[in-house]
């Protein structure tokens, strides 16, 4: 990981300094430095397009399982929490009212993020619709308890029709 990760930014020339982090089933690659804006541009789409990257080399290597996640001065982390607070009001709202709720243009790390959150909640059922890289994730309620209700979330909570990977379309 770090070959690559080094190859594939030197090729850049940027001025950046890396750290990478192991974590359970990601390996988190943080950049900094005076260059690093350039990877914050229009709301992260540099960042997403060299995580892809990354991914899609490593996916390449049988020996090699995690995910690689790329953040940029704490954006990804930011961006993350956000995604992730958004997700859980719309499943209150979805359990409260019984209506299905939408969150809009993710692509499939983000989507994965949200499958994997709700999953761990329960009380509601994810799943995503469209084509593309980027589609819609919609969030039912399963009328089961949440788990932090004393419930189990029951077989309908998580993720239904995607496995979450990167650069899945």
């Amino acid at each position: 990981m770090r070959q690559v990760a080094s190859k594939v930014l030197g090729h850049m020339r940027l001025e950046l300094r890396a750290k990478l982090r192991e974590r359970e089933d990601t390996v988190l690659l943080e950049l900094s430095g005076q260059d690093a804006s350039y990877f914050l541009d229009n709301d992260g789409e540099p960042l997403d397009a060299l995580q892809h990257v990354l991914n899609k080399i490593l996916s390449r290597d049988e020996r090699f399982t995690k995910r690689v996640v790329v953040d940029c001065e704490g954006f990804r982390s930011r961006r993350d929490e956000e995604l992730v607070a958004r997700a859980r009001k719309a499943a209150d709202e979805a359990i409260a009212t019984g209506e299905a709720q939408h969150l809009e243009g993710l692509n499939p790390y983000e989507r994965r993020l949200v499958h994997i959150d709700l999953a761990e909640r329960g009380g509601v059922r994810t799943y995503s619709t469209g084509s593309g890289a980027i589609r819609r994730l919609t969030i039912e309620p399963t009328g089961e308890p949440r788990d932090d209700q004393g419930g189990h979330g029951g077989e309908g909570a998580g993720r239904s029709d995607e496995t979450g990977g990167a650069g899945e379309s």
